[in-house]
């Protein structure tokens, strides 16, 4: 077994006294002492500036969110173009129903010690609007609010699939270019011998830095 850095060694063990944290199945995989997991955790650290072990929690949780892809993730191009337009459509449409019959609402946010969290404008009575109104609070329609999410899903649906051809092994190949990207990121590096190690602790590959790179450009 190889020795992990100290900052590692003192997560693995937060993670250990408190199991039910939805990071430790990836981390029991990535912290094992193998020279390859050794490895790619002192190149990581090589590449922090930080003081602390914030930087071995933030890949564990890139780890999480990139082995655990969204299902839009796995649609063909067509088929993301479609949900896209779809959702767009429902959007305007609610939107329209809303405007049209009277229905629509007004979403603020309020930091008061009796009411505080997200509200109605329109559930509160005359005098708490009118100070709801004096204090300047914000608000936005509910109607706009289903154009804006609408927006913004479809540059998600657009931009996040990793590009290039998949074929075998789909989701490690999935993991692999997303942690590459984030890497780049990062790091203006992809550091391809990181992303292999983790590709193959979590899904039983047996890649190498150059097919990482291979990966990446096809």
């Amino acid at each position: 077994m190889s020795e992990l850095p100290k900052d590692v060694v003192s997560v693995k063990q937060t993670l250990l006294r408190d199991p039910p944290d939805k990071l430790s199945d990836i981390a029991k995989k990535l912290m094992e002492g193998t020279p390859e997991l050794a490895s790619m955790w002192e190149t990581l650290e090589k590449h922090e500036d930080g003081s602390d072990d914030l930087w071995v929690w933030a890949f564990l949780q890139a780890a999480s969110n990139s082995k655990d892809l969204p299902a839009f993730h796995f649609k063909k191009d067509k088929e993301r173009k479609e949900l896209s337009e779809e959702i767009t459509s429902l959007a305007k449409r609610l939107a329209m129903k809303l405007e049209v019959n009277g229905l629509d609402a007004h979403l603020f946010h309020n930091n008061g010690k009796m009411f505080n969290g997200f509200f109605l404008y329109e559930d509160f009575g005359e005098t708490n609007r009118e100070s709801i109104d004096n204090d300047g609070i914000e608000k936005l329609k509910i109607s706009e609010l289903l154009i804006s999410f609408a927006t913004r899903t479809r540059e998600i649906i657009k931009n996040e699939p990793m590009p290039g051809k998949i074929g075998k092994n789909a989701d490690a190949i999935r993991f692999a270019r997303s942690i590459s990207k984030r890497n780049i990121f990062l790091y203006d590096k992809s550091l391809n011998n990181v992303v292999a190690a983790a590709t193959n602790a979590l899904f039983g590959t047996n890649y190498r830095g150059g097919d990482i790179s291979n990966l990446l450009n096809r």
